[in-house]
C-alpha cells in the first residue's frame, strides 16, 4: 500500500531574504513546488494557507505535479541546470562534463568528492544552495569523524559490508571518518560545480568561502638524512645476501649432501624443504640454467635509483631496458610510464647508480624492450611488491644498524620518501630550484621547494659521507645534475657491491 500524500513547507535562508516551497509526497516521489520570497511578499501565513490548499487537493486526488514549460534549445547552455534541479542532477551534470578532460585518477577522485557530498546536498535545488548548507555539510561530517572515533575508543568500531569487485566476497570494512583535508576537498568539489554554474548564469555567487573550510594541520613529510640512506642501502645488501637464489653450485652441493637431512639443508640455504626434496630427486634444475638468477630480488639497486635519481616507485617498476641510456648516462622517463606530460625527462645517472645499473643488466640481461626489475616469479615489479617486500624489510634493518650505531633510527619511510630525500640533496649541493624541478618532474618550483625539498643535517660528518651515497664528488654531482658538461676526471669511482661505511656519520 503506497504511502499517503503529504506536504511540508521547506524554508530556506538567502541573501534576499527566505525562500519558500512545497516539499509534496506524490505517488513514491518528492516534487518540490516554488512558491516565493520574502521579496515577493511570500509569509509564513501565506505560505501555510498555500500548504493546506495542496494538501486538500491531495486527499480528494485533485493535485498533479506542475509542468514547467521546456526552456529554449538555445536558452540553456549544455552544463547549465534547469530550474528547480536539485544538486544531485547539476553534480552528476558536471562529473559527466569533466570527465572527457580528466585522468582515471582524476575521475574516480572527482566521483568520490561529489558522492559525498551529494549524500548532504543532493536534495536541495541547486540555485538555493547557501553559505549556511554547506557549512551544514561540514558540521555534519565532523560530527560522523566524531562518533566514528567515539565507537572505535570503546572497542566497537563501526563497520560496514562491502563485496569484493573481483571475487564477489562479502567482507567487512572498518570505516574511518573524514579527515579535515579530506572533508576541504569535498567542499572545493562544490565550490567547482557552483562556479560551473555561475559561468553559465543560473546562479550569481557562488556559496562557499574561507569560513566553509576547516582548519588543517601542516603534514609530516618524511625525508633521510645522508647516514640513514647509507644505512638502509646496506640493510638492503645485507638481505640479499641472506635471501639470494640458488645457484648451479649450490644445487650441486645439495645432492652431495646425502649425510644431511631436508630440514638442515632448507635452513642452510634458506629454501624450502619442498625445493630442497626436488631438487634431491631431480624435479627441478635438471640442466645447469643461464647465468641469471631469477630467484634474486634486486632490492639495493631498486633503492639506489630511488634516493639517487628520484623517479616515482610507479616509473622505477615500469621502466624498461630502453628507458636506461647507457652511453649518454641517462634515465630517460618517457610518456607511457609516467604520470603526467611534466614527468616526462631525462635524468643524469650518478655514478654509483651507473655502475650498479650496469651491473644489474650484466646480471639479468634484460633487453630493450624487457623489464627491468622483476619479481622471483619473473613478473615486473609493481609498486605495492616494492613498498612490502623491499623497504619494508630495508627499513627495519636499516633501524637494526643504525641503533647499533647510536644513530636516529628510521620513523617512517615509503618510496616518496626517497624523492623528498633526493630533492633535499639537490638543494644542498646548490641545484637551481628550477632545474630541481624538471628533475623530479614538476611544473611549479615552488611546490618542490616547499614540499620536497628539506632541511638536511648537513655537519661535517654528513658532508664526509655524501660523496659515498652520490659515488662521486660533491662538485662532480652539481655538475651532472645542474646540466653543465664537462670533464669527469673528479668522479668518485666505487663499487656498489661494497658497503657504504657509517663510521664517518658517527
Amino acid at each position: 500500500m503506497p504511502r499517503p500524500a503529504t506536504c511540508s513547507i521547506v524554508r530556506r535562508a538567502t541573501k534576499r531574504g527566505i525562500s519558500y516551497s512545497l516539499r509534496v509526497s506524490y505517488n513514491g516521489e518528492r516534487p518540490y513546488v516554488q512558491l516565493g520570497g520574502e521579496w515577493e511578499g511570500w509569509d509564513d501565513e501565506r505560505a501555510e494557507r498555500e500548504r493546506v490548499h495542496v494538501a486538500r487537493q491531495l486527499e480528494r486526488g485533485e493535485w498533479r505535479p506542475p509542468i514547467a514549460p521546456a526552456p529554449a534549445r538555445s536558452a540553456r547552455a549544455p552544463g547549465a541546470a534547469e530550474a528547480g534541479e536539485t544538486f544531485l542532477v547539476t553534480a552528476s551534470r558536471y562529473f559527466d562534463s569533466q570527465s572527457p578532460r580528466l585522468s582515471d585518477a582524476g575521475r574516480v577522485d572527482l566521483e568520490w568528492r561529489l558522492r559525498v557530498a551529494i549524500g548532504h546536498l543532493g536534495a536541495i535545488p541547486t540555485t538555493e544552495i547557501s553559505e549556511g548548507d554547506v557549512d551544514d555539510m561540514v558540521t555534519a561530517l565532523l560530527q560522523e569523524r566524531e562518533r566514528i572515533e567515539r565507537a572505535a575508543a570503546r572497542g566497537k568500531p563501526l563497520t560496514e559490508k562491502r563485496t569484493h569487485p573481483k571475487t564477489g566476497t562479502v567482507y567487512e570494512r572498518r570505516i574511518s571518518g573524514l579527515s579535515n583535508s579530506s572533508i576541504n576537498k569535498v567542499v572545493a568539489a562544490v565550490q567547482r560545480v557552483m562556479e560551473d554554474q555561475r559561468r553559465h548564469r543560473v546562479v550569481s555567487h557562488v556559496p562557499v568561502d574561507r569560513s566553509s573550510r576547516v582548519k588543517q594541520s601542516q603534514p609530516s613529510r618524511s625525508f633521510l638524512q645522508v647516514f640513514q640512506a647509507i644505512a638502509l642501502l646496506n640493510a638492503a645488501t645485507e638481505i640479499e645476501r641472506r635471501h639470494r637464489g640458488l645457484t648451479w653450485d649450490d644445487v650441486v652441493a645439495i645432492r652431495r649432501a646425502t649425510n644431511t637431512t631436508n630440514v638442515a639443508l632448507s635452513r642452510e640455504y634458506n629454501v624450502s624443504e619442498t625445493t630442497i626434496r626436488k631438487i634431491r630427486k631431480r624435479e627441478v634444475w635438471v640442466e645447469r640454467p643461464p647465468d641469471r638468477r631469477y630467484n634474486d630480488v634486486p632490492r639495493r639497486v631498486i633503492l639506489l635509483l630511488l634516493v639517487t635519481s628520484g623517479v616515482r616507485v610507479a616509473e622505477a617498476c615500469g621502466m624498461d631496458g630502453r628507458h636506461l641510456n647507457f652511453p649518454a648516462r641517462q634515465i630517460e622517463i618517457t610518456r607511457d610510464i609516467t604520470k603526467s606530460d611534466a614527468g616526462v625527462r631525462i635524468i643524469p645517472m650518478l655514478p654509483i647508480v651507473h655502475t650498479a645499473l650496469l651491473e644489474h643488466r650484466a646480471r639479468y640481461r634484460f633487453g630493450s624492450d624487457d623489464p627491468v626489475f622483476l619479481t622471483r616469479r619473473g613478473t615486473r615489479q609493481t609498486p605495492g611488491n616494492v613498498r612490502s617486500k623491499i623497504v619494508a624489510p630495508a627499513l627495519e634493518e636499516a633501524n637494526k644498524i643504525l641503533a647499533k650505531h647510536d644513530l636516529p633510527t628510521i620513523r617512517h619511510c615509503t618510496p616518496h620518501t626517497f624523492r623528498r630525500t633526493f630533492a633535499s640533496v639537490l638543494a644542498e649541493l646548490g641545484v637551481p630550484p628550477r632545474r630541481t624541478m624538471r628533475l623530479l618532474g614538476h611544473t611549479d618550483p615552488d611546490l618542490t621547494m616547499r614540499v620536497y625539498q628539506q632541511v638536511l643535517d648537513m655537519n661535517e660528518a654528513a658532508w664526509s659521507a655524501l660523496p659515498q651515497l652520490l659515488g662521486c664528488k660533491t662538485k662532480e654531482a652539481l655538475r651532472l645534475m645542474s646540466g653543465r658538461s664537462g670533464d669527469t676526471d673528479t668522479a668518485y669511482e666505487m663499487s656498489t657491491a661494497s658497503p657504504l661505511t657509517l663510521s664517518e656519520a658517527d
